[in-house]
């Protein structure tokens, strides 16, 4: 049993060939009206560099911490050193929204 997959979801990481498949997700302008921003035109090949360097990024804990910040998620708590990886321990960090958060913030966009 995989954490990231479901019987209709497989979530993973992004590969080095995805760069064609999110380059045509760009071109199309319905799908882009969904998204937070809009991306400007760049070409094939920036994408693919892209998809490659993305790849082989290795995972960052502030990133994450970010995304779930920008999204109106609230931190709720922190086990210290719970997580040992590369050579260092890290911090697993909760975070929580509410239904009324959720509601406040995107019940007029997704209702």
């Amino acid at each position: 049993m995989n954490y990231w997959q479901t019987e209709l979801i497989r979530l993973r990481g992004v590969e080095p060939e995805d760069g064609d498949t999110f380059w045509r997700w760009n071109q199309d302008s319905e799908m882009a009206r969904n998204l937070e921003f809009v991306w400007p035109p760049v070409s094939l090949s920036q994408v693919r560099e892209w998809a490659a360097a993305e790849a082989k990024r290795k995972m960052e804990n502030d990133s994450s911490r970010s995304l779930h910040e920008k999204l109106g998620f609230v931190r709720e708590g922190a086990v210290r050193r719970a997580i040992f990886t590369d050579g260092r321990y890290l911090d697993e960090l909760y975070y929580g929204m509410t239904v009324e958060e959720w509601q406040q913030r995107y019940e007029k966009a997704y209702g």
